[in-house]
């Protein structure tokens, strides 16, 4: 029996139930107001509950709980998801920077930097305001990056001595069930290149340290230091930690929406390319061209059908 099976999840449950060919399932609603980029809190985190279990489910939805209480109550000078905003803004439209990196020294928080470039690009990467104006100034900046402790070995090197500064958000997330010594070296790491981009190395401190050097090489390892960056922290990651986590970047991402003057909860560029995509599948199926010449051109020659 199908319905002793499936669960459906969906905004249409009249369409999910024809799909499946039977009306006896149980459904959960999903409105269509709920993006899916915070639609974690919703029915759309049923099959994780269903793997990990309602315990786990459910420490993670306290965390971002605490987290939406902090941002309610907190004052400003000590919100943290505003201080964080204002960073933000200050980057972008002070420093003109068009690029932030997020490295997560967290084995376990290794694809948060995929997650957060949905959450923070797809939701403020516009130029109009709601009012159908020109914004006057640049909005969210690229979001990239990855596991920290990967990442010094590539680039890292681009961050400290490359030709511009970026702005770079440390996370440092340790298992407590991890032994001493690994999480100790996992911090020393975190704290060091969080003090190199900060402080960097003049060619005296090189020249007093290596005596030996060239002065070509000398000059080689000095770090201009001056490098914006953030540090988050815990020394208890869990559910609960990263459920306050998550909570904290949406609440961050609508403040700097406000800041920036955007809509946050809209995707037209999504659905743009959606619609597309629609017609484009036409075009490689069947007889049909595409209008734009440099698409028609290369949908010849990708023909399907």
């Amino acid at each position: 029996a199908v319905s002793n099976h499936i669960a459906l999840v969906t905004s249409r449950p009249d369409r999910a139930r024809e799909w499946l060919g039977t009306s006896d399932v149980t459904t959960f609603d999903l409105p269509e107001s709920v993006g899916g980029r915070f639609s974690i809190w919703s029915n759309g985190s049923l099959a994780l509950r269903i793997a990990l279990g309602p315990e786990i489910i459910d420490q993670f939805r306290e965390g971002a709980a605490e987290m939406d209480a902090h941002f309610e109550t907190e004052p400003l000078e000590t919100n943290l998801p505003v201080r964080l905003a204002l960073i933000d803004y200050w980057n972008r439209n002070a420093l003109a920077a068009s690029m932030r990196v997020l490295l997560a020294y967290s084995r376990r928080l290794r694809l948060l930097p995929a997650y957060l470039q949905q959450l923070e690009m797809e939701s403020n990467g516009k130029s109009v305001s709601p009012e159908g104006k020109p914004l006057p100034g640049a909005t969210a900046p690229a979001l990239w990056g990855g596991e920290g402790s990967v990442g010094q070995h590539s680039y890292h090197q681009w961050l400290h001595q490359g030709t511009e500064a970026v702005p770079t958000e440390f996370i440092l997330a340790t298992d407590p069930k991890t032994d001493l010594a690994g999480r100790t070296a996992l911090t020393a790491h975190a704290l060091a290149q969080a003090e190199v981009l900060a402080n960097g190395r003049v060619i005296e401190e090189v020249q007093a340290e290596e005596s030996d050097l060239t002065a070509e090489i000398a000059a080689q390892k000095v770090h201009a230091g001056n490098r914006p960056s953030t540090f988050l922290y815990t020394q208890d990651f869990g559910p609960a930690s990263l459920g306050a986590l998550i909570a904290l970047f949406e609440h961050r991402v609508f403040i700097s929406g406000k800041l920036w003057q955007i809509n946050s909860f809209d995707q037209w560029g999504v659905e743009r390319g959606k619609t597309m995509a629609g017609k484009i599948k036409q075009v490689l199926t069947t007889a049909q061209t595409a209008d734009d010449p440099i698409t028609a051109n290369l949908s010849h020659d990708l023909k399907l059908g």
